[in-house]
């Protein structure tokens, strides 16, 4: 399975630009914002995009059927059965949009639509809003459920005999393990257990000590580790999933360790430097696969599909401009409309919360200040390299299937009975 965001805007589809444009994002601390006179200015698409990397589709709008469609395909052929896509609640909650003002409630539709049509299984990744606590995320999976076009849809994958939804919870630790347990365990107030808002819940393993003090006391279903650095939390280092399965097997909860190509936000966060991690040309990607699988988990998870902010994507890649060399593009340079495309080689062989930087790393330039743009490039060789975190995705992929066929086979699955997820 793979986090999905469909917040992507474009004037064709949306009247503007939507994230393709996002603001550079100021620290925390007054003192190292001081030092990036760029921070508050905001990317100029089609040339100016705030990835360092340049989408093979150009900058696409995720409310364009026909892009999502392709998009959930192209997942699909990957070995990709599952998308786990970003939502921050209804719509009519002050505050549950993303941070640059998309509602991921009003595109639910076309996604469920697109997803129906290509055959992809969707999952809910809950995003934290101002405010959040356990007593609104039962009002906000209540809602969610009770829309016809949700419930109603072939789309939502669901688990076991009770058929219940996938939902990951990011930032699940802003919450305390008792209000958590008040809604996830059966009996407790406000419980969801039984309900028509009742799920498969996974919680974020944060910290070295966050499944004896957060993940068993809330009451959650398993956990995942979602960042593709290391540099940001205990979790995320693949140094630690043998603990965190050995955690997970004796207390019978599903891990979901989560695997990623490399980590870049330096174009929004330029002071953020210390989680940087270079993809070292799909090596990097390969050696979290390999210790994910290592740990025989219940399933794995992709950060991520689509999150170019922080160049954590698998999403085809191109160079830009055409024949422009392998990473650098003027602002002059013709970007196209941002409308969807497709590459040579596909996946299936048919053709051809951030680090803690305290912000003592030099600050580094931003393409918002009207200087050549940099896209970093997948590989080499056009018109192959766009699909090279597809194809070893689809590589990965079969091994997970596999190993899961082998164990269920051997009846050796510490989880046997509990709900099983695909990838």
């Amino acid at each position: 399975m793979a986090f999905v965001y469909c917040w992507y805007g474009n004037p064709e589809h949306d009247g503007e630009y939507k994230h393709w444009n996002h603001e550079v994002l100021p620290h925390w601390q007054e003192h190292v914002s001081r030092q990036y006179p760029q921070i508050g200015r905001r990317f100029q698409p089609p040339q100016q995009l705030h990835s360092p990397y340049y989408p093979l589709r150009g900058p696409y709008s995720s409310a364009d059927p026909e892009v999502l469609e392709d998009q959930f395909r192209e997942m699909k052929r990957t070995g990709i059965g599952v998308a786990a896509v970003s939502w921050w609640g209804p719509v009519w909650r002050n505050g549950t949009h993303d941070t640059q003002g998309v509602s991921t409630d009003e595109r639910l539709p076309t996604l469920l639509a697109a997803a129906e049509r290509a055959g992809m299984a969707i999952a809910f990744h809950l995003e934290p809003y101002p405010g959040r606590t356990a007593a609104t995320v039962r009002e906000d999976l209540q809602y969610l459920m009770r829309r016809p076009e949700v419930a109603a849809s072939p789309a939502v994958l669901r688990l076991g005999p009770q058929r219940r939804p996938l939902y990951f919870v990011y930032d699940s630790y802003h919450i305390s393990p008792a209000d958590w347990a008040a809604l996830l365990t059966p009996g407790g107030e406000g419980s969801m257990r039984g309900s028509d808002g009742d799920g498969v819940f996974i919680g974020l393993w944060l910290n070295a000590g966050d499944g004896d003090a957060q993940l068993l006391p809330g009451g959650f279903d398993g956990f995942y580790t979602y960042f593709a650095s290391e540099a940001v939390s205990f979790g995320a280092d693949p140094a630690n999933w043998p603990e965190l399965a050995a955690w997970a097997w004796r207390h019978g909860r599903l891990f979901i360790p989560s695997v990623g190509p490399g980590y870049d936000d330096s174009r929004i966060r330029p002071w953020n430097a210390a989680a940087t991690r270079p993809r070292q040309g799909g090596a990097r990607y390969r050696h979290w696969w390999e210790a994910a699988l290592a740990v025989q988990p219940a399933a794995v998870s992709i950060t991520s599909y689509n999150e170019w902010g922080e160049g954590t994507q698998i999403e085809p890649a191109k160079v830009f401009p055409a024949g422009g060399g392998s990473s650098i593009g003027s602002r002059d340079a013709d970007a196209g409309d941002g409308s969807s495309s497709s590459g040579s080689t596909g996946a299936d062989g048919s053709s051809g919360n951030t680090g803690a930087d305290d912000g003592s790393s030099r600050p580094g330039s931003s393409s918002v200040d009207g200087s050549q743009e940099q896209y970093q490039s997948y590989g080499e060789q056009p018109g192959r390299d766009e699909w090279l975190y597809l194809n070893i995705t689809a590589e990965y992929a079969r091994q997970l299937e596999q190993q899961q066929q082998q164990q269920q086979q051997q009846g050796e699955r510490a989880d046997a009975g509990r709900p099983h997820i695909e990838l």
